[in-house]
């Protein structure tokens, strides 16, 4: 790249663009030292973490209360990582040797350049050489048009140009978008989860947040739309940034090259057999599974998620942790190069080749022997005949679920599709019937009762569910000793409802009647997966029972989590131990400051939600403050004196 003269502004949003700061950090990384891979060339967990904790971007998946939503099994489930390798693989800067992972050196020179050519060359590759469809987290038909969309993306950028004195309204661009890259009505038509959106407007909110804004080149309004009981935070204008418009002016060429560099290997079907049917063999499973069985059930399923379905159901085979590699291995790879069904009888691989090289592939639709198409079938003949609690080893305890659970599993989901709520009440009605103890329908007839206003219904809907629950525990049982951890894939629905049951409670009878019910899901799940600590920790004290919030932080000495640890901060100095709530807040100000911040200040005005589908509430934001604040102040307005102390810290 030419030693050319760069705005002031390239600079600017090479400092802003979290993702391109963690690129460089991913970078240097590989300076130092390889990274190790698995035999799969994926990265190693212990290497996986080396990364998060050099990344300013917590790329690990969690929920509102910032818990993990699931164990990381490898970089697969973490799009935000799969995003920095791929950038570094098809800008030439990592290289694969000998199962480690080195940084080339193309890539040493690269770390030389100034940060506007860095930032110039990091653009580019991500415009005209990574695969987006490799990171977009939906399936079926949104990928055509995605596919349409990345080579034309600088066309998209004119278009914004052509309206840079004014806001751009997200509805009006996706029509334009229509009709200026000619995307007929019949690609833009299809399913999605929330309310048949228009494919071309779904697709077009992903690259906007994902692609464009992650580098500063457009900035953006949203607004906030209710769709059933969920509040999504959705893109309403965009506008060209003055980096934007000079990326524009920089790569003036509308043709844009197709992706290049080295493809992986295809792995031909033969293979993936042999390595399905090696880690069959090895859990000593030929007498119920085939690799046809694993092979069907992947084609027939809708969604890019459905590998860990699979997992799920093949993981509590595995004796050791070197099986349980070779199960997520030989998944993945099952998953990675056979036939999908939503993409018209390719494999991902397939797809990938089918965008470096601009041609399409000819396949047929495959013939397996095997009639399963649901990752539980694999199973079916060891499912019991009723929902049951039992012993899962060492002292934790999970669900076994029944055939007509899974099946009413794929029932509600059809029935969320659909939009009379008068006759989704009836279809969630015949399927409790069916199965009384599918939870998350129960939870969904509770909302649609109370929208209805039929509380009374609702009401007793919900203390049935929780009886029948309840009568699950086998005796054998001990609560304190044994745990229903949530690491236990069945236990989630299980756990979820008791949580929605606990807030059932509390809107009914009040925050005290409560407690019992929240510090009963700690006593199941003593990781507390769901945060519930927080919310138990707020209602401790503003029931004036500060010395359950130190019993309770003593479970988690550690911890972070906002409304425990300023809860404990309160909790000590309504206890008149100002000293020891002193030293506490201090040895814990870089993580908890900025709620103290909130805390003493004279307004409060919620920050403005990012809209990527990368980010949740991040740790030490002003989001994150913010909604601590609404949950607790009323605990900290209520203690005489505490603001002026907190001031003075």
């Amino acid at each position: 790249m030419s030693q050319q003269k760069h705005p002031k502004t390239i600079a600017s949003s090479a400092k802003k663009s979290i993702f391109f700061q963690d690129y460089l950090k991913f970078l240097h990384l590989l300076e130092k030292r390889p990274l190790a891979l698995t035999q799969t060339d994926n990265l190693t967990l212990k290497e996986i973490d080396a990364i998060h904790e050099v990344c300013e971007f917590d790329f690990f998946p969690r929920d509102e209360d910032d818990i993990l939503l699931f164990p990381i099994r490898s970089e697969y489930d973490l799009r935000y990582l799969q995003h920095l390798r791929q950038l570094a693989k098809v800008s030439k800067f990592a290289t694969k040797r000998k199962h480690k992972l080195w940084l080339s050196k193309k890539g040493k020179k690269f770390l030389q350049q100034s940060i506007e050519q860095q930032f110039i060359l990091t653009v580019e590759m991500q415009f005209f050489y990574c695969n987006w469809l490799y990171l977009f987290p939906y399936g079926g038909r949104r990928e055509e048009v995605l596919k349409e969309l990345q080579f034309e993306v600088m066309n998209f950028l004119i278009l914004l140009e052509q309206k840079a004195l004014k806001w751009y309204d997200l509805k009006q661009i996706t029509e334009d978008t229509a009709q200026e890259l000619g995307i007929t009505p019949e690609l833009r038509e299809g399913y999605s989860s929330i309310d048949n959106e228009d494919l071309l407007t779904s697709a077009l909110e992903w690259i906007i947040s994902t692609i464009l804004e992650k580098f500063d080149l457009v900035e953006l309004k949203t607004k906030k739309e209710k769709i059933h009981s969920w509040t999504f935070t959705k893109i309403d204008k965009i506008k060209l940034t003055l980096t934007g418009k000079y990326i524009l002016r920089l790569f003036p060429e509308v043709d844009q090259p197709r992706p290049t560099g080295k493809m992986p290997a295809n792995i031909p079907a033969d293979e993936v057999d042999k390595r399905t049917n090696h880690m069959i063999k090895t859990l000593k499973l030929e007498d119920s599974i085939t690799s046809d069985d694993i092979k069907n059930i992947i084609y027939h399923s809708p969604k890019l998620s459905g590998s860990t379905d699979l997992l799920n159901v093949i993981i509590p085979f595995a004796n050791d942790q070197k099986q349980m590699e070779l199960i997520v291995e030989t998944i993945q790879t099952a998953w990675n190069y056979s036939p999908h069904q939503f993409l018209n009888n390719l494999s991902p691989h397939q797809m990938m080749l089918e965008l470096h090289t601009g041609k399409k592939i000819q396949v047929n639709k495959p013939k397996y022997s095997s009639t399963k198409t649901k990752a539980y079938e694999l199973i079916t003949d060891s499912l019991p005949q009723d929902i049951n609690i039992g012993s899962w080893g060492d002292n934790h305890w999970g669900v076994n679920l029944n055939q007509s659970f899974h099946l009413a599993e794929s029932e509600l989901e059809k029935i969320r599709e659909q939009k009379d709520i008068h006759q989704a009440k009836s279809m969630i009605e015949k399927l409790l019937k069916n199965e009384p103890l599918y939870l998350p329908a129960i939870l969904d007839l509770n909302y649609i009762y109370r929208e209805l206003g039929y509380d009374t219904k609702a009401n007793k809907l919900m203390e049935y569910a929780h009886s029948q629950l309840l009568h699950l525990f086998p005796n054998e049982f001990t609560p304190g000793k044994d745990t229903f951890p949530w690491s236990i894939h069945p236990n989630r629905p299980f756990l979820t409802f008791l949580l929605e049951y606990a807030s059932h409670i509390y809107h009914l009878s009040g925050a005290k009647k409560s407690i019992p019910y929240l510090e009963k899901i700690i006593d199941l799940n003593p990781n507390d997966n769901q945060g519930v600590r927080g919310w138990l920790a707020t209602i401790y004290l503003i029931t004036n029972q500060p010395q359950k919030v130190i019993e309770l932080s003593k479970k988690f000495p550690s911890d972070i989590f906002p409304e425990l640890a300023m809860g404990k901060v309160l909790a000590l100095y309504k206890l008149g131990k100002i000293s020891e709530a002193q030293k506490y807040y201090q040895k814990r100000a870089d993580f908890i400051k900025h709620l103290r911040g909130e805390l003493v200040a004279t307004t409060h005005k919620q920050p403005p939600q990012s809209d990527s589908p990368f980010d949740g509430v991040r740790v030490g934001s002003p989001e994150e403050a913010w909604l601590f604040w609404e949950h607790q102040h009323a605990a900290w307005d209520g203690t005489k004196g505490v603001i002026e102390w907190l001031k003075t810290l």
